[in-house]
């Protein structure tokens, strides 16, 4: 009885055990002219131009993943207090 509760422990530990970790997708920020064009309507209107940068998924080696992808658009937008600013992320 007690080789089968451990055989049982054991299967279970084992089926439960997380695979291979994921390796998280890295993010780079560009100057906003480099914005793909689908993402050029999440802009936000009205926004100062010096005040808007991209987040784009970049490759082991820094350079930013062709094709179709999902970036964010951050926006920097100064406190009153003249103590830095607040960043602002949106997805596109």
């Amino acid at each position: 009885m007690k080789s089968l509760l451990i055989a049982a422990c054991i299967l279970g530990v084992a089926v439960c055990a997380p695979a291979r970790k994921k390796k998280h997708q890295a993010y780079m920020e560009f100057d906003i002219i480099h914005t793909p064009s689908e993402a050029l309507e999440y802009i936000p209107a009205g926004a100062p131009v010096g005040s808007l940068d991209v987040l784009l998924p970049v490759d082991a080696k820094g350079r930013p993943i062709a094709g179709s992808v999902r970036g964010f658009i951050k926006q920097e937008i100064p406190r009153p207090n003249g103590q830095g600013s607040k960043d602002l992320v949106s997805d596109c």
